[in-house]
């Protein structure tokens, strides 16, 4: 086990992942307090913290979450100093639980708009901010339609979800709706996996968009008072 230092003041950390945990755990022991899926907890391969630093709960039901951890703080005498989310499906409940405990955190609204790479590309294009475009798609001859439209290709991929998971390049009609029909069952064994949850877009199945060739970078950058500030910037 960790040897920690206890501090009654907590950082709430809302459904990471074990390994996570443990680093979190090693390297600032005694700050955190964590709400986790017991299925997370189950599979873990790490020790598990004490009790008073988890609570095991399912992350769906916002309101049973906010109930378990006013619960948990009354009864080890904690008290909540931030909240913070690793993970993106994650985020929603972190931002209920800031707002009810009026703990800073960006809002509901904010996290939608975030996660949905349909509304996004709305918001940016509404701003002024050169995208791509962008289609919802819920059959073979919608992609198609769009894909006939394009250029250059389009790329078919979920509205949720991070990564390149269930993200295609569609350049000849056929791919595109070889794609269409992978990803639908994708999306259909996924059913009830958090990070491909809609819960803004319904009811399109996908997203289509235009392939703009170039250069790929990821980056990281915080935004306070109308200011940026880049943390890290990787090419891909």
């Amino acid at each position: 086990m960790v040897s920690e230092k206890k501090s009654h003041h907590k950082i709430l950390v809302t459904g990471t992942t074990s390994d996570y945990i443990q680093w979190i755990r090693s390297s600032c022991p005694g700050r955190a307090l964590f709400i986790t899926h017991p299925d997370i907890r189950q599979r873990a391969v790490e020790d598990p913290p004490g009790k008073d630093e988890e609570i095991l709960i399912a992350l769906s039901d916002k309101g049973r979450a906010l109930d378990a951890l006013l619960t948990h703080l009354k009864k080890w005498g904690q008290s909540l100093e931030g909240v913070f989310s690793f993970d993106c499906e994650s985020m929603a409940l972190a931002s209920f639980i800031a707002r009810e405990l009026n703990l800073d955190y960006p809002s509901l609204e904010a996290v939608r708009n975030a996660r949905d790479k349909y509304i996004s590309k709305q918001l940016w294009r509404d701003h002024h901010i050169g995208c791509p475009r962008i289609s919802p798609v819920n059959s073979v001859s919608d992609a198609i339609e769009f894909f006939n439209r394009t250029e250059t290709g389009c790329v078919l991929k979920p509205f949720t979800g991070s990564g390149s998971e269930l993200v295609f390049l569609c350049q000849t009609e056929s791919g595109c709706g070889s794609a269409f029909e992978t990803i639908k069952t994708g999306l259909d064994l996924r059913n009830e996996n958090p990070l491909f949850k809609q819960t803004s877009s319904h009811p399109h199945l996908m997203l289509a968009e235009e392939y703009m060739e170039g250069p790929e970078y990821s980056c990281d950058f915080t935004v306070e008072n109308g200011t940026v500030r880049v943390i890290r910037l990787a090419k891909k």
